[in-house]
């Protein structure tokens, strides 16, 4: 798929730029934020454990994006895709199968999906700027909630009709018809807010018109021997909800030189996003009744009725977004160095070093709302809501180095290419966080009403593999390869370390040239069968679930009393293993009128007999709580 291809829609994001390119991707996007939540699948799950990973695994520019093979990782790589510029982007393949898995190690077993960044131009210096501008509103088209009736608590008088009450939060109450209506409870004087019985469709309004204004600059040049790309960009982005804003800036620098028999090339790419937003507000806007004019409560300073001592409940939706503010700062970079040393046509030796580093800092403020004595004695604000803070810094470092021989043997009308190498990746995840309620609304910790909330967690892992392949090809019509790859995994027991292997086999056959009949058909371009099977694994074992944990805990050993012990919950597994799968598959490629007509068709079969699932085991009898006892 071809980066213009990716841009043309200007999605915002590759990910979303992927949506309905590729058969058997699944792409969706589960929120609504200025960088939504997504959940990408190929050819469905593997596996339905609780923490399972059925994400692809992601190459950029030849080295992996991992931060390691659980679920949580997961989702911090899919946070780290959307800091690529897809301005930047030359193209993507997508791997399907589970072949994947025995060159790129388990993790791959869920398919792969490879970026590969741009690089210079040959000739002059080329400068290209672009600008994309895009928008986005709600869509309320299948908006059905209903818009009949108004405050109720489900009661009914004689007739039964529902009765309206002014103080439900249910919507159980008669129909509109347009009269004026009280709503909440009285204010101070005894006078209640009046407003008319009928559909508004405020709430629909109540959301803004997002933006977003993408900004890139690329320089470029090469020649014979060297070749270099340089691009930026600046993202101005507004979001739905009031107030919500977000900044992301974007550099990438690829360089390559040929110096005799050896080539070098180098890429690095950065970004910072700044954003500010607000609380969700999805299910209050969603339970707000049609009738009630939100809008008016924006100035809930100087209005009367939007004072949080008379809005009608609880405080405005537009307090609620000024009063709890989170400001967050993500700085995101990957690079890798490449050198291939060529001493011979035949052997290639490549190194290649790979850095991936994600560091998020946010803050969390909650401001006051001190309500009046009369207010004091209304349901939901009996209680004033106090200042708080919360603070969250994290880092994930993912350090990949790759050896890889290779050779090219061509022996008359057949060609042999090998590939032997090994990988070492390396894992590192540190969070700290802390949160407390605030004597006074200073937001520092320090000013804690009570002993403010600190946790901190540190994950260490690392993954040494060995692996191989070779591959047959007759007259560039007849392919046949053999793939196999070894793991040792930290996140492994020690007694189990070094007995993952993975293996697979795939061939090809070129029908349009391999057949004399096929190759006379002028309306068939081109005809292609494959298969392939691959037993591989799925890694989705957590760190530190073949030990025990010691930890802090409260009430132990009795009483009030706070000491160190293992979690009572729970009996570690060191027999755990990655859940085995194994695949096959079965294509047919076709291209008829020079390929302006395509069809590809596929059939696979892949089945995961060892599911990580927890099982129902009594923490005394020192079994295991978690096993490999899934199967679909």
């Amino acid at each position: 798929i071809s980066g213009e291809e990716i841009n043309r829609a200007n999605s915002g994001n590759i990910l979303q730029g992927l949506i309905g390119k590729v058969s058997g991707m699944n792409i969706t996007t589960q929120s609504s934020d200025m960088n939504p939540q997504m959940r990408i699948l190929l050819r469905g799950i593997r596996s339905f454990g609780q923490s399972s990973n059925n994400q692809p695994l992601f190459i950029l520019n030849g080295s992996p994006l991992s931060f390691g093979s659980d679920q949580e990782a997961g989702q911090q790589v899919l946070n780290f895709i959307n800091n690529i510029n897809p301005a930047d982007v030359e193209d993507i393949t997508v791997l399907k199968g589970a072949n994947g898995s025995a060159i790129y190690g388990p993790e791959g077993v869920n398919g792969v999906i490879i970026i590969t960044t741009k690089k210079g131009e040959q000739g002059e210096p080329s400068i290209n700027f672009r600008n994309n501008t895009s928008f986005q509103r709600v869509d309320y088209r299948n908006d059905y909630r209903q818009r009949q009736f108004g405050l109720g608590a489900g009661n009914v008088d004689e007739f039964g009709v529902g009765m309206y009450d002014p103080t439900s939060t249910y919507s159980w109450g008669p129909a509109y018809d347009g009269s004026m209506v009280p709503i909440g409870n009285p204010d101070e004087n005894g006078d209640y807010q009046m407003v008319k019985y009928e559909d508004t469709k405020q709430a629909r309004r109540f959301l803004d018109v997002a933006h977003v204004i993408r900004n890139n600059l690329s320089v470029s040049q090469s020649d014979e021997r060297s070749s270099l790309y340089l691009g930026s960009g600046y993202t101005i982005q507004t979001g739905l909800l009031p107030g919500d804003k977000q900044n992301q800036a974007t550099i990438l620098l690829n360089t390559s030189r040929r110096m005799g028999k050896i080539n070098t090339q180098m890429n690095i790419n950065f970004a910072r996003t700044d954003d500010d937003r607000g609380p969700d507000l999805t299910d209050v806007l969603a339970n707000l009744p049609s009738f009630i004019p939100v809008l008016q409560y924006k100035d809930y300073e100087n209005d009367y009725w939007s004072n949080p001592n008379r809005y009608y409940n609880g405080i405005s939706p537009y307090q609620a977004l000024a009063n709890r503010r989170t400001k967050s700062t993500t700085n995101a970079l990957s690079g890798n160095l490449s050198l291939e040393f060529k001493p011979t046509p035949w052997l290639t030796l490549t190194e290649r070093p790979g850095l991936n580093y994600s560091g998020i800092y946010n803050k969390a403020k909650t401001l006051p709302v001190y309500f009046s004595e009369y207010a004091h004695t209304l349901p939901g604000k009996e209680t004033d809501y106090l200042p708080g803070v919360g603070d969250y810094s994290g880092s994930s470092t993912s350090l990949n180095n790759d050896v890889i021989l290779s050779t090219v043997n061509p022996a008359g009308d057949f060609v042999i290419k090998t590939n032997f190498g090994n990988t070492i990746r390396q894992n590192f995840t540190k969070d700290v966080r802390s949160g407390a309620i605030l004597a006074i609304p200073i937001y520092n910790v320090a000013f804690a009403k009570v002993p403010a909330n600190i946790t901190e967690i540190e994950i260490l892992s690392r993954t040494i593999s060995v692996f191989g392949n070779a591959m047959l090809g007759y007259k560039d019509r007849v392919f046949l390869e053999v793939t196999s790859r070894n793991e040792w995994d930290s996140k492994r027991a020690k007694v189990a370390r070094g007995k993952d292997l993975y293996f697979g086999a795939n061939s090809s056959v070129v029908l349009k040239e391999a057949s004399p009949f096929l190759a006379s058909l002028d309306w068939l371009t081109t005809a292609r069968f494959r298969a392939s099977f691959a037993v591989s694994a799925n890694m989705n074992i957590a760190p530190y679930q073949f030990e025990r944990i010691l930890g802090l805990w409260a009430g132990y050993p009795y009483g009030d009393l706070i000491s160190y012990g293992f979690d009572a919950s729970k009996n570690p597994n060191p027999l755990l293993k990655p859940e085995k799968v194994f695949s096959q598959e079965y294509g047919l490629n076709l291209g008829f009128l020079e390929n302006r007509v395509t069809a590809d068709m596929t059939y696979y079969y892949q089945k995961n007999s060892s599911v990580i699932l927890d099982v129902k085991n009594a923490f005394l009898s020192g079994a295991p709580t978690i096993d490999n006892v899934g199967a679909f």
